[in-house]
């Protein structure tokens, strides 16, 4: 190829003379000449292309491990940040409970009152309030979002993946969180169900985030 390149150079430089036409020859105007530059699809791979093919694919997922572990490192950190945040409203919630349930009595025997002229037997009225007050307490609910706080913090913790596990823990967060929302009347606990639906957001987000 390369006596072939020499000859298309004296033929061109000749050709350029004769026609009394200026510029310089490059390679670039050799190369599009043909046979003077081809490709071969060559099947066999030499050992030092194996060598260094080996080396380069080894030190890319080294490279890609060391990039995981570190994302990972910091999903984690991220993850355990927003059930920090959630266990603080769920304490908050159950601090909240009782005064909840004293504003319902309240309510309750303020509206019974109106809706009669009568003398209300106390006992009956107790237990009428009794019944709407146990509808509408968050007790149970408070209970199942610490337990489900605890298991989606050992999950979070554990070297394994499980972000379906986690996933699933979204849901119930969320389910816990509407049904106090749909009980309480009190603004406080109105509040803190809107920052936790917020915060559980956030966390399913990063749960999306995990292979």
């Amino acid at each position: 190829r390369e006596a072939l390149a020499q000859e298309w150079a004296k033929e061109l430089r000749s050709l350029g003379k004769k026609l009394n036409m200026s510029g310089e020859l490059d390679i670039n105007h050799l190369l599009k000449w043909p046979d003077v530059a081809t490709l071969e699809d060559v099947k066999k791979v030499s050992q030092r292309e194996q060598s260094l093919l080996s080396k380069t694919v080894e030190k890319a997922a080294l490279k890609l491990d060391k990039e995981r572990l570190r994302e990972g490192r910091a999903l984690k950190k991220d993850l355990q940040s927003h059930l920090k945040s959630l266990n603080a409203y769920i304490v908050k919630m159950k601090a909240l409970r009782e005064e909840a349930n004293a504003a319902l009595r309240v309510r309750f025997e303020q509206r019974l009152a109106r809706l009669t002229e009568e003398k209300i037997d106390p006992n009956r009225l107790a237990q009428e309030v009794a019944i709407q007050i146990d509808r509408s307490d968050i007790s149970e609910e408070i209970i199942r979002l610490g337990e489900h706080f605890k298991s989606c913090g050992k999950l979070v913790a554990a070297p394994e993946v499980y972000g379906k596990k986690l996933e699933f823990y979204c849901q119930e967060f969320l389910r816990e969180v509407n049904t106090i929302g749909s009980k309480t009347q009190l603004v406080q606990l109105t509040e803190l169900v809107v920052e936790s639906k917020t915060i559980i957001e956030k966390f399913r987000e990063q749960v999306q985030n995990i292979e």
